[in-house]
């Protein structure tokens, strides 16, 4: 009966492949959406911009720029542009983090780390969880 338990093994280890790359795939998801909606605020703000330096510049008012709301809108802007980097940052340690759990389990399935055990090291660890929450 080893043949139908190797398939089961195979099985089982095709299912945890298949959910920590889901997992990782909707994280990395959710925060590609995040960074979509901080882009059209963006753009948002910068047409605002736009429409008051035009109504400035059509009312004749070379001060347009030193006016506080251009001066507040810029910082809504420069703010945006943060947080939509900080999103990145993001999706670079997900991946980071997922491609580190993948070679810590490569290493342990070739043995490099101390023999074999009964479960790798990320399901040992509580780490590997199928669950999409963060």
């Amino acid at each position: 009966m080893s043949g139908m338990d190797d398939v089961k093994r195979s099985f089982a280890d095709w299912c945890a492949v298949a959910a920590d790359k889901t997992a990782e795939a909707a994280k990395v998801t959710s925060r590609r959406y995040d960074k979509f909606a901080i882009g059209r605020e963006i753009e948002r703000r910068l047409a605002e911009l736009g429409g008051l330096v035009c109504e400035g510049i059509r009312a004749g008012r070379e001060d347009i720029l030193a006016d506080p709301r251009v001066a507040a809108i810029m910082a809504a802007v420069t703010d945006l542009e943060r947080e939509r980097d900080q999103k990145d940052e993001e999706i670079a340690g997900i991946r980071q983090d997922y491609a580190g759990r993948r070679q810590q389990d490569a290493a342990w399935e070739a043995g490099d780390e101390g023999g074999p055990r009964s479960d790798p090291p990320a399901a040992q660890s509580g780490d590997r969880s199928p669950e999409f929450s963060d």
